[in-house]
């Protein structure tokens, strides 16, 4: 942006220098040099001309400058939109990650015996598996909200071939718990807390390698267009 203003600056100062020679040339031949009316009128011309096409030429320069400059400010409304549904996603996440770690308080690592469902400790803890399973859910509908806006993004900044395949693997971590009742049954409650510890351990690789493999590459880009 400072070498397209450092070049447009350079631009209109030499066509302002040109066009002041050329227009003093145009006096002196007038009223020095006493030429020719005909020889007058035809370099008057010429330097309108060329005023008229310098005039031309800064207003297409101004015109692809501000189209440049449109286009980065699109690409970077998609950026932030993308970004900030991943920041909801992980925050959902985290949310979800601190209530399921409190639920490990009633079991006895000890005993080798498995805590039934129907155990008086696992009926007061019911509220809280139930505000559990409430906040995994949102944080699996930001994830998805995420994907759907980063498609948006690929399309506008014309990335869709590099994030293809960053795409389909992580959709492929996502969906390997998502919905998926063969891996998250369980029939008694230290089966329910191994079962989400794989959910929980899943998820937060996802949410690592979104990071890694996405949003480090979109910050890069949001730095770039402010310098």
């Amino acid at each position: 942006m400072k070498h397209r203003k450092v070049t447009l600056s350079a631009v209109l100062l030499w066509g302002v220098v040109a066009y002041a020679l050329a227009l003093l040339t145009y006096c002196t031949m007038k009223s020095v040099l006493s030429a020719s009316a005909d020889n007058i009128s035809a370099f008057g011309s010429i330097l309108g001309a060329c005023a008229a096409f310098f005039a031309v030429f800064v207003a297409a320069y101004l015109f692809n400058d501000w189209k440049e400059q449109h286009n980065k400010q699109v690409q970077n409304d998609f950026a932030l939109k993308t970004y900030n549904q991943f920041k909801k996603f992980e925050l959902a996440l985290f949310k979800a990650n601190d209530t399921f770690s409190n639920l490990s308080n009633i079991i006895d690592w000890n005993n080798e015996i498995d805590l039934p469902l129907d155990d008086s400790k696992v009926k007061e803890s019911q509220n809280e598996m139930n505000l559990m399973f409430s906040q995994v859910h949102e944080a699996e509908y930001e994830f998805k909200n995420f994907m759907s806006q980063l498609v948006d993004y690929c399309v506008v900044t014309n990335q869709g071939d590099n994030f293809l395949i960053i795409q389909k693997d992580l959709y492929r971590q996502f969906f390997k718990f998502y919905n998926n009742e063969d891996e998250l049954s369980y029939s008694s409650y230290n089966q329910f807390w191994k079962n989400y510890s794989y959910l929980f351990d899943e998820y937060l690789s996802l949410r690592t390698n979104t990071y890694e493999k996405v949003i480090k590459d979109i910050l890069d880009k949001l730095q770039e267009h402010l310098n």
